[in-house]
Parts: structure tokens; C-alpha cells; sequence
């Protein structure tokens, strides 16, 4: 991308160039179709491509090696005595070698053209020629003009400020597409730490559910072994969705009511029939796309702080899928206490699911979150992608 702004901006200085070399050609054909000139006075254009050749040559010198001792090196100082040890040598070079066009002298003015008139009773320059102080103290010499002296004039003033509007505008440039350059790679980095957290909060499943997961599995080869044999095999079905599923950014809304559903028969075989468990499920397009492992969170913290052993428990999923957005729908009963384990991991568990839910949706999301003495629930809107 650097490269590409780079050659964007050479060209830019092309098209400027062209267009300021044209400058001459166009004036001398508006010339030419005014009917001032009979024909294309090329000297005039060749004259003012001659003016031309210093600034190119100082643009030059800025462009490659001055400006980027400021603007990529940051070195203020060498830039300014440089720059201005280039616009010295330039102030000098334009006065000694100035160009001159000779002045036709009256008898060879074409015809229609009138000769200087007097001014106010100023006799006419012919018998009284006027002191030109950028002619060496002669007269306004009519068979040709001498080379001006060292003196700073209009001409000088001029050429000067274009050079330094030059300077500027190629400054102002190339601080432009560095800012563009910057801003891409803030932007990049921003995208690149932000992707390592969503992995990062991906990848956090709770290893208690893992390890309860087993245990119970493990009671159950003796009681009911076929059981057992069902609940390996919906883990292997959890764990390879985790595996090889969950790492893309998104997955198919099938995909994830497929795990939601693994994980809730997982769940059920550590509880009793006194506990409801309700799993429904709406959806529109089964195939639009939501990000892996977001509605996990929640549905695990219903199962592991609303479920109790001793009393009726309740856990109600509810999923309802537009043709472009999510409701989800969490309700779960609280036990009567709840350890400062259980506390702890999860409030991790929550708060790792909203920041994926500002990484994801920055502005095009809802979360509520009811905690009532005896129930608790979780509201979750998100759009989703086709």
C-alpha cells in the first residue's frame, strides 16, 4: 500500500508539472486566436520554459531529498537550513542569470500599435529616455535591453514566492500520504490486537464445565453405560466444534444452535428431573452468519448458577432469528447461595462476552441483564450477516 501511494504521488507530480509546462503553449494559442499574434511566438514559450528549468530543479532536490528528512526522519532543523540554504542559491542564480527579451524599437512595431505616449506634460521618451535603475543606469534602450544588475526586482519577488508555494505544496503533499500511510497502519494494528482478543475471549471456555462434564460421564459407565456412551459422544461434537469450527470469524447460525443444543444434553445429565430445561429455536435463514461461541457464555452461566440439587430449577432458551437479526432469550432460577468461585468465574464469563460484543457491534447491539431475588434473565439482540 505504501508503494502504491508512493507511485500515486509521482504521478500527481507529473500531471502538475505537464500542466504547468502547457501553461506557455496555451497563452501563446489564446494569443494566436485573439489575433494579437499573426503566428505562435515559440521564443516566448522556450523564454518561459528557461524560467522554469530552476524551479523543476529546486522542486527536485525538495522532493527527494529534503522533504523526507523532515517528514520521515522528523529532523527539523537540517530541513530548515537546507531548504533555506536552497532557496539562497536560488534567489542568487535567478538574479545573475536572468533572461532578457530584447524590446522592438518603435520603427519595427507592427502596424496599428501606438508608440509610448507622453504623461501629463512629461516630454515623450524618445527625446528624453527615462533612467532604468535594472539596466546597468542606462537608458530604456530601444535596439535591445543589457543584463539588470544584482538587484532584487518584481521578477525576483515572483519567482521566489512560486518557489516557495512550490516547496509548501510538496511539504503539504507528501505529509498528506504519510498521514494516509499512518492512519492505515493504526488502523491494521487496531484490527490485528483486536482480532488476538476476540480469540482470546473465544478460546475461554470454562474448564469447570469440561471437568463436571467428565465426572459425570465417569458415573455414569457404571449406572447407565449408555448413556455415558451418548454424552461422549455429544462432547466429541462440542470439542471439535471448539477445535476446528469456532476458530473463523463466523460460522453458520445452524452451526451454533447445533453446539447450543450439544451443550444443553450435555448439562442435563448432572440434573435431576426435578429441573426445566427449555430449549426453543426460530429461524429464518439457518445459513446467515453469526460469530462462534457468542451465545455460549450465557447459556453456561444459566446451567452452572441457576441449577440446585435440592429444589425445582429452571432454564429457558429461547432463539429467534429474522432474515437479518438475533433475539436470544436467557432465563434461569438462581440457587439459593452461590459460592465466590462460582461468583468470580462468572463475572469473567459476562464480562468477556460484552467485550466481544463492543469488538463485534460497536453501535448495533442490545444486552439487558434482569437479576431479580429468584430469577435471572439475558437479552440479546445482533444483527446478522448473510
Amino acid at each position: 500500500m505504501k508503494r502504491k501511494d508512493s507511485h500515486i504521488e509521482i504521478l500527481l507530480y507529473i500531471v502538475l508539472w505537464l500542466v504547468v509546462a502547457a501553461a506557455p503553449l496555451l497563452a501563446e494559442y489564446l494569443q494566436l486566436l485573439s489575433g494579437y499574434d499573426e503566428a505562435m511566438e515559440w521564443h516566448h514559450v522556450t523564454f518561459l520554459w528557461r524560467e522554469l528549468l530552476p524551479l523543476m530543479a529546486a522542486f527536485v532536490l525538495h522532493n527527494w531529498l529534503l522533504a523526507p528528512i523532515l517528514v520521515y526522519r522528523q529532523h527539523r532543523i537540517p530541513y530548515m537550513l537546507c531548504t533555506l540554504s536552497v532557496v539562497a542559491l536560488f534567489i542568487v542564480y535567478n538574479c545573475n542569470t536572468r533572461p532578457t527579451e530584447p524590446r522592438k524599437p518603435w520603427t519595427e512595431m507592427h502596424e496599428g500599435e501606438m508608440p509610448p505616449q507622453p504623461h501629463d506634460g512629461m516630454p515623450f521618451e524618445a527625446d528624453h529616455p527615462p533612467f532604468d535603475h535594472h539596466h546597468n543606469g542606462g537608458p530604456h534602450g530601444r535596439e535591445g535591453d543589457v543584463r539588470p544588475p544584482l538587484l532584487f526586482g518584481q521578477h525576483d519577488v515572483l519567482t521566489t514566492v512560486l518557489l516557495l508555494l512550490l516547496l509548501s505544496m510538496n511539504l503539504g503533499t507528501k505529509f498528506y500520504f504519510k498521514h494516509r500511510h499512518d492512519a492505515r497502519q493504526l488502523e491494521l494494528l487496531e484490527f490485528e490486537r483486536m482480532q488476538q482478543q476476540l480469540s482470546y475471549l473465544r478460546y475461554q471456555i470454562n474448564p469447570h464445565f469440561l471437568m463436571n462434564t467428565l465426572n459425570n460421564i465417569h458415573a455414569l459407565i457404571d449406572i447407565d453405560p449408555e448413556q455415558a456412551q451418548e454424552s461422549i459422544v455429544e462432547l466429541s461434537r462440542l470439542l471439535r466444534y471448539v477445535l476446528y469450527e469456532a476458530d473463523h470469524e463466523l460460522v453458520a447460525l445452524q452451526r451454533e444452535v447445533d453446539f447450543l443444543q450439544h451443550f444443553v444434553e450435555l448439562m442435563r445429565i448432572r440434573f435431576t428431573d426435578n429441573v426445566d430445561v427449555r430449549f426453543d429455536v426460530q429461524m429464518e435463514q439457518p445459513t446467515a452468519q453469526v460469530p462462534p461461541l457468542l451465545l455460549a457464555a450465557f447459556v453456561e452461566n444459566a446451567f452452572k448458577h441457576g441449577m440446585s440439587y435440592q429444589q425445582a430449577s429452571f432454564v429457558h432458551i429461547d432463539i429467534e432469528a429474522s432474515a437479518t437479526r438475533l433475539h436470544f432469550s436467557c432465563q434461569n432460577s438462581k440457587k439459593p447461595t452461590v459460592t465466590a468461585d462460582e461468583a468470580v468465574t462468572g463475572g469473567v464469563g459476562l464480562r468477556n462476552a460484552r467485550k466481544r460484543l463492543e469488538l463485534l457491534f460497536p453501535d448495533d447491539y442490545l444486552l439487558k441483564i434482569d437479576d431479580s431475588a429468584d430469577a435471572y434473565s439475558v437479552t440479546l439482540d445482533i444483527p446478522l450477516k448473510n
